[in-house]
């Protein structure tokens, strides 16, 4: 193998991994209005800082997660079943999300369909929970 006169060996094998995160969009596919300021949120507005993050990292992996909560808030998320939400984050290019208490609120063949319909890969986090007094702990 030629190696580069500017770079070692070890750093043509580095890459740089972007990680994006989010978490309880809780069924706002579209823009909303919170604290008085207008056009908030939505899958539009993160699907263009998701755009502008990759343009100012050019050359980076890049891997979009969600940790779950995704579902039921805005009627449009809750009359499709969260369908919107789905096709939003399909579109975005989510590698993984969560499964949240809103997916757990699904029937099976809910949750099912929605599994069905994501390019992207629904991961579950098992923790034993014990009950001491009124207090959960994990």
């Amino acid at each position: 193998m030629i190696q580069s006169a500017n770079k070692t060996k070890k750093e043509e094998n580095e890459i740089n991994l972007v990680i994006y995160f989010t978490n309880d969009t809780n069924g706002h596919p579209l823009k909303f209005n919170y604290n008085e300021a207008d056009d908030q949120g939505g899958i539009p507005a993160r699907a263009g800082l998701i755009k502008k993050l990759m343009d100012e990292n050019k050359g980076s992996e890049f891997l979009i997660l969600d940790s779950g909560g995704i579902l039921l808030g805005r009627p449009e998320s809750n009359l499709y079943n969260g369908e919107t939400d789905i096709a939003g984050m399909n579109s975005t290019g989510y590698y993984a999300s969560g499964v949240g208490k809103s997916e757990l609120m699904l029937s099976k063949d809910g949750f099912q369909s929605l599994n069905d319909r994501a390019d992207f890969i629904f991961y579950v986090q098992i923790s034993r929970i014990r009950r001491v007094n009124r207090f959960v702990i994990n």
